[in-house]
């Protein structure tokens, strides 16, 4: 059992420390201007750490129960985790930006191709020419950013 906890372990920290190092190479500049809050990931560490913690613990007294009420936890954290860092929108110059995922997928929008937005319960969606956008409506958004949209609506008027 302690051969298990110590590689489980292992592999907790080598996932915390993925996130650790991709949150803190992430800064927020001012040409950032969507971008989710910092809080979450706060607080996916607070339960990804209370996770290790039941994890490694339940592995090395045998308590089957205490490990396995972990794994959604974890799984809370590592969601918390990927959130924070799954959306950023940064003004690349006054007539273009570019969206940033998670996974490092990005896409580079002009704003004269902006064509509207549309407002959910939970979000809205950007809707450019050739994509959209969809921000959570927890996102700090930059009013700078909306009315660089706005002034290619009435331009296009």
């Amino acid at each position: 059992m302690l051969y298990l906890a110590i590689i489980y372990g292992i592999i907790l920290a080598a996932i915390l420390g993925l996130f650790l190092v991709r949150f803190f190479r992430d800064h927020i500049t001012d040409e950032v201007v969507i971008y989710l809050p910092k809080i979450l990931f706060f607080l996916g560490l607070i339960f990804y750490l209370v996770s290790c913690y039941l994890s490694v613990h339940g592995l090395l007294n045998s308590d089957w129960m205490m490990f396995l009420c972990s794994i959604p936890v974890t799984l809370i954290g590592v969601a918390a985790f990927m959130c924070q860092l799954n959306q950023r929108v940064t003004m690349i110059s006054k007539s273009k930006f570019m969206n940033r995922t998670f996974l490092g997928n990005e896409k580079e929008y002009k704003f004269s191709d902006f064509e509207d937005i549309r407002f959910n319960t939970d979000s809205m969606t950007i809707i450019m020419k050739n994509g959209k956008i969809h921000v959570e409506s927890i996102a700090v958004k930059k009013v700078a950013f909306f009315d660089q949209l706005e002034a290619q609506r009435q331009d296009r008027s």
